[in-house]
Protein backbone atom coordinates (compact mmCIF):
# COMPACT_ATOMS: atom_id res chain seq x y z
CA UNK A 1 0.00 0.00 0.00
CA UNK A 2 1.04 3.64 -0.17
CA UNK A 3 0.41 4.52 3.49
CA UNK A 4 3.40 5.17 5.74
CA UNK A 5 2.96 2.97 8.79
CA UNK A 6 5.05 1.26 11.46
CA UNK A 7 6.12 -2.39 11.28
CA UNK A 8 3.11 -4.67 11.60
CA UNK A 9 3.01 -8.06 13.31
CA UNK A 10 1.05 -11.15 12.25
CA UNK A 11 0.72 -14.12 14.62
CA UNK A 12 -0.54 -17.46 13.25
CA UNK A 13 -1.66 -20.10 15.76
CA UNK A 14 -2.53 -23.69 14.85
CA UNK A 15 -5.63 -24.80 16.75
CA UNK A 16 -6.52 -28.19 15.26
CA UNK A 17 -6.42 -30.45 12.25
CA UNK A 18 -9.16 -31.45 9.84
CA UNK A 19 -11.26 -34.48 10.85
CA UNK A 20 -10.11 -37.77 9.46
CA UNK A 21 -6.43 -37.27 10.24
CA UNK A 22 -6.00 -38.81 13.70
CA UNK A 23 -2.29 -39.39 13.17
CA UNK A 24 -1.65 -35.64 12.91
CA UNK A 25 -1.20 -33.81 16.18
CA UNK A 26 -0.20 -30.28 16.99
CA UNK A 27 2.85 -29.74 19.17
CA UNK A 28 1.57 -27.19 21.71
CA UNK A 29 5.15 -26.02 22.40
CA UNK A 30 5.42 -24.66 18.87
CA UNK A 31 1.87 -24.08 17.69
CA UNK A 32 2.32 -20.45 16.72
CA UNK A 33 4.54 -18.36 14.47
CA UNK A 34 5.17 -14.61 14.37
CA UNK A 35 5.82 -12.62 11.21
CA UNK A 36 6.78 -8.94 11.02
CA UNK A 37 5.83 -6.90 7.97
CA UNK A 38 8.19 -3.97 7.48
CA UNK A 39 6.76 -0.95 5.69
CA UNK A 40 8.69 0.31 2.68
CA UNK A 41 6.75 3.58 2.32
CA UNK A 42 8.30 6.94 3.21
CA UNK A 43 7.09 10.52 3.16
CA UNK A 44 8.58 13.99 3.34
CA UNK A 45 7.04 17.13 4.81
CA UNK A 46 7.38 20.59 3.26
CA UNK A 47 5.73 24.02 3.53
CA UNK A 48 4.39 26.48 0.95
CA UNK A 49 3.11 30.03 1.12
CA UNK A 50 -0.61 30.34 0.56
CA UNK A 51 -2.84 33.38 0.91
CA UNK A 52 -1.25 36.70 1.84
CA UNK A 53 -2.73 38.44 4.86
CA UNK A 54 -4.39 41.86 4.82
CA UNK A 55 -5.65 44.10 7.62
CA UNK A 56 -8.55 45.22 5.39
CA UNK A 57 -11.39 42.85 6.14
CA UNK A 58 -9.00 41.04 8.44
CA UNK A 59 -7.89 38.53 5.78
CA UNK A 60 -5.79 35.80 7.41
CA UNK A 61 -2.58 34.70 5.75
CA UNK A 62 -2.03 30.99 5.26
CA UNK A 63 0.73 28.44 4.91
CA UNK A 64 0.14 24.86 3.75
CA UNK A 65 2.22 22.06 5.27
CA UNK A 66 2.22 19.04 2.93
CA UNK A 67 3.26 15.42 3.31
CA UNK A 68 4.10 13.41 0.19
CA UNK A 69 2.14 10.34 1.39
CA UNK A 70 -0.50 9.69 4.03
CA UNK A 71 0.58 8.14 7.31
CA UNK A 72 -1.29 5.82 9.64
CA UNK A 73 -0.45 8.12 12.56
CA UNK A 74 -0.67 11.87 13.11
CA UNK A 75 2.46 13.76 12.03
CA UNK A 76 3.25 16.62 14.41
CA UNK A 77 5.66 19.20 13.00
CA UNK A 78 7.37 21.95 15.02
CA UNK A 79 7.43 25.39 13.40
CA UNK A 80 9.16 28.67 14.10
CA UNK A 81 8.00 32.08 12.92
CA UNK A 82 10.13 35.08 12.05
CA UNK A 83 9.92 38.09 9.75
CA UNK A 84 9.12 41.79 10.10
CA UNK A 85 5.58 41.21 11.45
CA UNK A 86 5.27 40.56 15.18
CA UNK A 87 3.04 38.01 16.88
CA UNK A 88 0.62 39.75 19.22
CA UNK A 89 0.67 43.12 17.47
CA UNK A 90 0.52 42.36 13.72
CA UNK A 91 -0.98 38.86 13.88
CA UNK A 92 -2.46 36.57 16.52
CA UNK A 93 -0.05 34.13 18.10
CA UNK A 94 -0.12 30.62 16.63
CA UNK A 95 0.82 27.26 18.19
CA UNK A 96 4.43 26.11 17.86
CA UNK A 97 3.32 22.90 16.10
CA UNK A 98 1.02 21.87 13.26
CA UNK A 99 -0.56 18.42 12.99
CA UNK A 100 -1.17 16.54 9.75
CA UNK A 101 -3.86 14.03 10.80
CA UNK A 102 -3.49 10.31 10.11
CA UNK A 103 -4.71 9.56 6.60
CA UNK A 104 -4.31 13.17 5.44
CA UNK A 105 -1.52 14.76 3.41
CA UNK A 106 -1.74 18.41 4.46
CA UNK A 107 -2.57 20.90 7.19
CA UNK A 108 -3.01 24.68 7.18
CA UNK A 109 -1.37 27.26 9.40
CA UNK A 110 -3.59 30.33 9.62
CA UNK A 111 -2.03 33.71 10.42
CA UNK A 112 -4.91 35.91 11.66
CA UNK A 113 -4.06 39.56 11.03
CA UNK A 114 -4.64 42.23 13.68
CA UNK A 115 -6.05 45.49 12.34
CA UNK A 116 -3.99 48.01 14.28
CA UNK A 117 -3.84 51.78 13.83
CA UNK A 118 -0.12 51.88 13.03
CA UNK A 119 0.95 53.17 9.64
CA UNK A 120 3.49 50.63 8.48
CA UNK A 121 4.52 49.06 5.24
CA UNK A 122 3.81 45.52 4.13
CA UNK A 123 5.34 43.12 6.62
CA UNK A 124 6.42 39.48 6.31
CA UNK A 125 5.86 36.28 8.25
CA UNK A 126 8.43 33.55 7.61
CA UNK A 127 7.47 30.04 8.73
CA UNK A 128 10.15 27.37 9.07
CA UNK A 129 9.60 23.67 9.72
CA UNK A 130 12.13 22.77 12.43
CA UNK A 131 11.48 19.12 13.27
CA UNK A 132 8.96 16.32 13.42
CA UNK A 133 8.06 15.91 17.08
CA UNK A 134 5.89 12.79 16.75
CA UNK A 135 4.64 10.44 14.10
CA UNK A 136 5.96 7.59 11.99
CA UNK A 137 9.78 7.54 11.89
CA UNK A 138 9.64 7.08 8.10
CA UNK A 139 8.20 10.59 7.74
CA UNK A 140 10.97 13.19 7.56
CA UNK A 141 11.39 16.87 6.73
CA UNK A 142 12.04 17.52 3.05
CA UNK A 143 15.54 18.67 2.13
CA UNK A 144 14.00 21.67 0.33
CA UNK A 145 10.93 23.83 0.92
CA UNK A 146 11.08 23.88 4.71
CA UNK A 147 10.68 27.68 4.79
CA UNK A 148 7.98 29.87 3.24
CA UNK A 149 7.11 33.58 3.42
CA UNK A 150 3.79 35.41 3.26
CA UNK A 151 3.10 39.15 3.34
CA UNK A 152 0.72 41.03 5.62
CA UNK A 153 -0.59 44.23 3.99
CA UNK A 154 -1.33 47.24 6.19
CA UNK A 155 -4.49 49.30 5.68
CA UNK A 156 -3.54 52.46 7.57
CA UNK A 157 -2.36 55.75 6.11
CA UNK A 158 -1.47 59.21 7.30
CA UNK A 159 -1.09 62.62 5.73
CA UNK A 160 1.77 64.91 6.60
CA UNK A 161 1.39 68.60 5.74
CA UNK A 162 2.78 71.97 6.73
CA UNK A 163 0.42 74.16 8.62
CA UNK A 164 0.17 77.62 7.14
CA UNK A 165 1.13 80.31 9.52
CA UNK A 166 1.16 84.04 9.21
CA UNK A 167 4.35 85.59 10.27
CA UNK A 168 6.40 88.61 9.48
CA UNK A 169 10.12 88.62 9.25
CA UNK A 170 12.22 91.73 9.56
CA UNK A 171 15.50 91.84 7.74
Amino acid sequence: DGIVEPTETVIVTLTGSTPGSPAITINSASDDATLEISDNDVAQVSIAAGTAGNETGAVAGQFTVSQTAASSTDTVVAISLAGTAAAGSDFAAVPATVTIPAGATSATISIATIDDLNVEGTETVIATLTSITSGDPQVTLATENTTATIELTDNDSATVAFATATSTAIE
